[in-house]
């Protein structure tokens, strides 16, 4: 819904102030705007922080994200989101009652927790919202149904789609109660979708489990940031990297680094998903060194886009056999193995993009600090423009990435209906086909008998208890092979993944 409704009233936001004075006026106008189906007046509660966010990647998708590229979409993706498409919709819906009752708690000046206690709804769908949704969906897709499409909307029956009862006790018990999460931005209270979900997660872990951490309902939400873009991404990428435990991950120093809806997000519902904190674990910058060298690129609304620039990445650092590095310059990622063969290659990452310096991460400037956002990043893959003509030869990219032509084809057919989401695709498959001849491990058994599958050579290797082979059985083999890697010779069965049995346990066991 909010991603319907975020196209609708993006608009109105403009000339009609948003969120309400407190929290109890927040869900008054919740309480008022749901019988009349007021969609405006509910979209104004939402946080600005997160709606508009929503807002800009459904716009985007709507005008197909194709720019002045020559090609753009077969259909019109904008007839499913478009205000005149919400507006129709509602039509079919006719809401008989609503009477809401709740009660809300201020746990900060910048939170509250909003608990509906009953909600009787009265309210049924007519049975025209079926061909609505089969004309937008066929205009959207730019041809004409195909025979499955035709009996799924043929199928639709909404004839039983009536409901008449107390939602809060329908949908939700005394143990998870319904309940709304109301944060502050500058001076006024909203709805915050990000935060309603987490709280109804904690709910339910809680039901589950008496030793979950209680939320930090009073966390501070204010951050300096960082003092450049190419700052915010690197300090929060090697705060990540340099991690031991996760409690480090919701350090304020690296939280500070989000932009707000994430930041509150994790201070908040961080200390709940950190669970057993005692145990450490080794660093992921053990396993990853990087040479900082970054650029960005200002893309206005005080935003930017953080691109690689002419940093230098070394995975596995000083492990024979397994390091690799990906030195970047500009548009050019230069790949080097240990593999004694085919362990080179220089990829331009954006070479099918028209605007390549969109290609990246996107940090937030707020209040004089940097913040790194991840929606925001979401949002701008959407905005990626292909290259003239670049989308009609997705179907043959797709192929050199290691399709079949088959689900190649089928994939370009489905997805070029709108190029704000073929482009992504496009430029993942089009890296993946550049890399497809590297070889990325060296050979580390020179004596090896040439008459031996690897699979079975390293199985028994690695039976013996030597974890190299665990490891190279799990990058080389089939998949029951895999398996036994993973676990380094059914030593230990609870790894999640493969290739850490060498970090484990040395080279042998």
């Amino acid at each position: 819904m909010l991603a319907v409704s975020g196209s609708a009233f993006a608009i109105y936001s403009y000339f009609f102030q948003r969120g309400a004075s407190s929290p109890d006026g927040v869900m008054d106008s919740i309480a008022e705007a749901i019988p009349g189906k007021d969609i405006l007046s509910l979209g104004k509660m939402i946080s600005p922080e997160e709606i508009d966010t929503v807002t800009k990647s459904a716009d985007v998708i709507k005008d197909g994200g194709s720019g002045s590229g020559e090609r753009s979409s077969k259909g019109d993706p904008g007839s499913l989101f478009s205000e005149d498409a919400v507006d129709s919709y509602l039509e079919s819906v006719t809401v008989s009652s609503s009477e809401m009752r709740y009660s809300v708690d201020q746990k900060s000046d910048d939170l509250a927790i909003a608990t509906i206690s009953s909600w009787r709804l009265n309210a049924r769908v007519d049975q025209s919202l079926a061909g609505t949704l089969r004309t937008r969906y066929e205009s959207a897709k730019g041809s004409s149904l195909n025979r499955k499409e035709k009996d799924f909307f043929d199928d639709l029956d909404f004839s039983d789609a009536t409901y008449n009862d107390d939602v809060s006790r329908d949908f939700f018990s005394g143990d998870i109660p319904l309940e709304l999460v109301l944060v502050r931005e500058d001076g006024r209270w909203y709805v915050s979708p990000m935060m309603t979900w987490a709280q109804w997660e904690y709910q339910k872990a809680a039901s589950r489990d008496d030793d979950v951490k209680t939320p930090d309902y009073r966390a501070d939400f204010e951050a300096e940031g960082a003092h450049s873009p190419e700052e915010a991404v690197r300090n929060l990428t090697q705060s990540v990297l340099d991690a031991r435990r996760p409690s480090d991950l919701f350090d304020k120093d690296v939280t500070g680094l989000l932009s707000l809806p994430e930041r509150r997000l994790a201070r908040v519902y961080g200390p709940v998903t950190v669970g057993d904190d005692r145990k450490y674990s080794s660093r992921l910058s053990e396993h990853a060194q990087i040479d900082w060298d970054l650029s960005s690129t200002d893309i206005g609304d005080g935003r930017a886009v953080v691109r690689p620039g002419k940093s230098r990445i070394t995975v596995f650092p000083g492990e024979e056999n397994k390091e690799f590095t990906l030195s970047f310059d500009g548009d050019t990622m230069n790949v080097k193995t240990s593999a004694s063969r085919d362990n080179t290659a220089s990829v331009n990452i954006s070479r099918q993009l028209a605007n390549p310096e969109r290609l990246g991460v996107v940090v937030e400037n707020r209040h004089g600090g940097w913040h790194v956002s991840t929606s925001g990043t979401i949002v701008n893959v959407f905005s990626l423009q292909p290259s003239e003509r670049a989308l009609d030869d997705l179907s043959r990219i797709l192929e050199d990435a290691g399709m079949s032509p088959k689900d190649a084809s089928d994939l370009a057919d489905a997805v070029t209906r709108s190029s704000a989401v073929a482009t992504p695709v496009l430029v993942a498959a089009d890296i993946i086909g550049q890399l497809k001849d590297v070889e990325w491990r060296g050979h580390s058994y020179s004596d090896r008998d040439s008459g031996s599958t690897g699979g079975s050579y390293y199985y028994g290797q690695c039976s013996r208890g030597d974890m190299v082979a665990c490891d190279l059985l799990y990058a080389t083999a089939s998949s029951d092979e895999r398996s036994y890697g993973r676990s380094c010779g059914g030593r230990n069965y609870s790894l999640k993944y493969g290739g850490q049995c060498e970090a484990l346990y040395g080279k042998h066991y």
